[in-house]
């Protein structure tokens, strides 16, 4: 009775040992990836805007969104929703207000990537909008 008692004291002793002593540690690194109907390199009057899989610049002289790589945001920085109201997605920076919203549509038969944007304490024109050609 107590060989048993002991050896499972030992085991129970040895578990515990190898779980306090567990040093490896799991990163969880999460990538957002863009809309593909999105990405390309879109113009608007000397502004750009360039999408690829996991980045996203708009560029306008300076850039208006800088990533730890200078041009860009990307990887866990980018920030993707898809708005279940209209078809918008917001895209920008992650944990922050610094996001618009985006959609592509057709405008005088050309396909452009709409921005909308929100003109606050403008009642009568509560958003303005801006059209991105490829």
């Amino acid at each position: 009775m107590t060989k048993i008692r002991l050896i499972i004291i030992g085991c129970m002793a040895l578990f515990l040992g190898g779980i306090s002593f567990n040093t490896t540690t799991a990163y969880a690194w999460h990538y957002t990836t863009t809309p593909k109907s999105l990405r390309g390199t879109w113009h608007r009057n000397g502004h750009q805007l360039k999408v690829t899989k996991y980045r996203f610049g708009q560029f306008s002289g300076k850039k208006q969104f800088v990533g730890p790589e200078g041009d860009y945001l990307n990887g866990s920085q980018l920030y993707v929703s898809k708005h279940k109201y209209h078809g918008y997605w917001t895209i920008g920076e992650n944990f922050t207000d610094n996001t618009g919203l985006f959609k592509r549509t057709k405008r005088h038969g050309r396909t452009v990537m709409l921005q909308k944007i929100s003109n606050l304490g403008n009642y009568a024109h509560p958003y303005s909008y801006h059209y991105y050609y490829k």
